[in-house]
């Protein structure tokens, strides 16, 4: 038993017993850890009554384990071989030990505890299970705290939000009205003695079949009739919460919108509370493409792309009784961005939105942006002064040969690094008066004193208030410096590139070795895993059969994944061994993982075609390392087609060589993504409705590629977005000759 415990409690439980804040909680936790264990950090991460445990999983994958398992990780040695990702960052700043205990409350991690010390070896079971008492203490006073308010809410529901606007009216399945608002009768009044149905028009099951929806009635009040725009919700199978708004602001809406409508630019939308778009004015057609018809009833926000959705939502949070404004994407007809400025303010039950096309705006935002990488990417020095001659900003050029810190150089007279400023003046009021100054040969001055030969060009630009300002770019002709400077570069990238090469080797050796040491507890997995399916060690029941099923698959897919770590492990220390000899292509088609290629596509509605020339030869390979090839290819093709089909053609390219493509009519890549594709650990990214089947390990088009190589051959693609794509490689017909392998040439079309 840990012999600090009872005094950590002693000191916590009057806190946990007072009334002081959930964060002063926390606050005096992490004090008395800290302070009686002696841990240097001491981090509480609150996931009671939200789902920061799935969000810090995907960011965090030590805390993920930790809340998925419910059990406690220690690391008493922290290194760059640590586990987890975050443990080897904790290492490097200056951590050695670390230990994270999950508090459970009802089966799920309520917070996670992490603890921190620069001592190595501080964290053993006693120390963490006297701190995971006091916290799963403190764990349930907090969750006790949430219940209560969460109880306190749905208690106070319909006395706080059912009596503020718009009109709400509760209705049971009799059409009766049960409850209504102050709302509702200061415009009902004698209506409401009534059923629902007979002044609506829609009875109980109309109206729950509005959920999520809105729908426009008319009611008779004094004779005269008004629009009415109206929702629902379901509280209970018997009851039915039902808002009405006045449509009368929807002709002031009309009014706004022929005005609006003659700029193609610009439109005006109008939605309800929830931001279902209610009316659009026809020039959102112009904009996004689509009908002002096809958008009615759809949440505002499903014209935002995806990628700006959730900066869009945080607008919408803070938008109360005001207004506010911002710039977003949304995505058109041919599903493009258009870039947009908004405006949004409330309006009589809902809100307005007034939008205008921003892309001029972005268009000259991205030149301007250009133009500054350009200025902070090239080599010469480069100056933007204003119109009394002070420096206003400098390239990073300018602090390596003149020796002044950008910090210096701001605000300075630009004449005080010029040997002659005469030559400066004259240069100045010459594009001061509409000329341009070019490679004007001058001397500057360093901070050193040192007198430097250059030469500079001048141009002038007029700001929106009219100013002007200068840039000026300066050509050092000092070259003998210059590549000084880029021989001790090149040696120190040398360096660099030893380093890294070692530290690769390291790096694919771990591997390898971790790899083959995780096969034998998978195999064991496994294997005990089958026999308890096969009831060798009793019967169990059909669910526990799927639990146990479950566990099979999962070990099966890992098993692959480690094959296909070990295999880039052995391909990149060139392990490797081919065991070359005769094969014909023809009957790699019977080999059961192509055949079982056959039968996927088939699941997936996709046709599939092995078509082998007639005159294509016999090939010199390894026929096991071939099927890997293929199956990688067709695997990837399957992946990402929905429709169509795969069709593999093998025939003869030239004298010595074969060529394999495997061509679909899948998705397509991307010009982005065409360059990364063979790298090691990237996956293809989800496009349009294909969705990946699990996760890869990036490794199959990396281990493809070597495994050609390693036949000689090369490997290469060909693909059009929204068309399909095209993947080849060839093959040597004859093995190389022994001048070849001596001279280690490789000839391939």
């Amino acid at each position: 038993m840990d012999d600090l415990m009872p005094k950590l409690l002693s000191e916590l439980s009057p806190i946990y017993s007072s009334s002081v804040s959930e964060d002063e909680m926390i606050r005096h936790f992490k004090a008395a850890v800290s302070s009686i264990y002696g841990v240097d950090t001491v981090n509480v991460i609150n996931v009671i009554n939200n789902d920061v445990v799935e969000q810090n999983a995907e960011q965090n994958t030590l805390h993920g384990y930790v809340s998925n398992t419910g059990k406690y990780y220690i690391d008493n040695q922290l290194s760059e071989y640590s586990s987890f990702q975050e443990l080897i960052s904790y290492r490097n700043q200056g951590y050695a030990s670390c230990a994270v205990l999950p508090i459970n409350l009802h089966g799920k991690a309520s917070m996670i505890v992490e603890l921190l010390s620069r001592t190595e070896n501080k964290f053993n079971e006693q120390i963490v299970g006297g701190i995971a008492m006091a916290s799963s203490a403190m764990g349930l006073e907090l969750a006790y705290r949430y219940e209560k308010i969460k109880n306190t809410k749905v208690a106070n529901y319909f006395s706080g939000a059912f009596d503020n606007i718009p009109i709400q009216l509760l209705v049971a399945t009799d059409n009766t009205i049960v409850k209504s608002n102050k709302a509702a009768l200061g415009e009902f009044r004698q209506l409401l003695q009534s059923k629902v149905n007979e002044f609506t028009g829609m009875d109980f099951n109309s109206l729950a079949r509005l959920s999520g929806k809105t729908a426009k009635v008319v009611i008779q009040i004094d004779g005269k009739k008004r629009i009415y725009y109206v929702s629902s919700s379901k509280i209970s199978d018997k009851l039915l919460h039902v808002a009405l708004s006045d449509a009368t602001s929807a002709e002031k809406f009309n009014a706004l919108g022929e005005t609006i409508s003659k700029d193609p630019m610009s439109m005006l939308v109008y939605t309800d509370e929830q931001r279902n778009i209610i009316e659009a004015t026809q020039n959102i057609e112009k904009l996004t493409g689509y009908p002002a018809g096809y958008v009615a009833g759809k949440n505002i926000e499903d014209l935002v792309i995806d990628s700006e959705k959730g900066a869009f939502k945080n607008n919408m949070s803070v938008l109360n009784n005001g207004s506010i404004s911002g710039f977003t994407d949304l995505v058109n007809i041919n599903a493009m961005p258009t870039h947009v400025r908004f405006i949004a303010s409330r309006w009589a039950g809902g809100f307005m939105f007034f939008v205008y096309n921003a892309n001029a705006e972005k268009y000259l935002s991205d030149i301007k942006d250009a133009f500054y990488d350009f200025i902070n990417g090239t080599s010469d020095m480069v100056l933007t002064v204003d119109n009394f001659g002070y420096i206003i900003d400098v390239n990073m050029p300018v602090e390596s040969v003149l020796g002044y810190s950008k910090s210096e150089m701001a605000g300075k007279d630009i004449k005080a690094i010029y040997a002659d400023p005469s030559l400066l003046d004259r240069d100045i009021t010459y594009v001061r008066n509409g000329g341009k100054v070019n490679n004007s040969y001058t001397d500057i001055i360093s901070k050193s004193g040192a007198r430097i030969a250059a030469t500079h060009s001048i141009r002038a630009f007029k700001g929106a208030d009219n100013s002007s300002s200068y840039i000026i770019v300066i050509k050092e002709l000092e070259t003998k410096r210059m590549l000084r400077d880029q021989d001790s570069a090149i040696r120190d990238l040398q360096n660099q590139l030893k380093r890294l090469h070692s530290t690769s080797d390291l790096k694919s050796q771990f591997i390898y070795n971790i790899s083959h040491e995780l096969k034998t507890p998978l195999t064991n997995i496994k294997g005990f895993s089958k026999l308890l399916y096969d009831g060798e060690f009793g019967n169990i029941n059909d669910e526990q059969k799927s639990y146990v099923l479950t566990i099979i698959d999962e070990a099966n897919r890992l098993m692959l994944i480690i094959q296909q770590v070990l295999d880039a492990a052995k391909l990149e220390s060139n392990k490797v061994k081919l065991e070359p000899k005769e094969v014909d292509m023809r009957d790699l088609y019977e080999n059961p993982s192509i055949k079982a290629l056959q039968e996927s596509a088939a699941g997936k509605g996709l046709s599939f075609a092995w078509d082998v020339a007639f005159d294509a030869p016999k090939v010199y390979a390894d026929p096991n390392r071939l099927i890997q090839v293929f199956v990688n290819l067709i695997g990837n093709a399957i992946k990402f087609t929905e429709k169509g089909g795969i069709t593999v053609k093998i025939y003869r390219k030239g004298s010595k060589y074969i060529q394999c493509d495997v061509i679909d009519t899948g998705i397509g890549i991307s010009d982005e993504d065409k360059h990364k594709l063979f790298r090691k650990f990237y996956e293809a990214p989800k496009k349009g409705l294909v969705k990946q089947d699990g996760a890869g390990t990036g490794l199959g088009l990396s281990i493809a590629k070597d495994i050609v190589r390693l036949h000689g051959g090369k490997i290469g693609f060909e693909s059009e977005l929204g068309v399909g794509s095209r993947f080849w490689f060839t093959l040597r017909v004859k093995p190389k000759s022994a001048r070849q392998k001596q001279a280690g040439k490789s000839v391939v079309p």
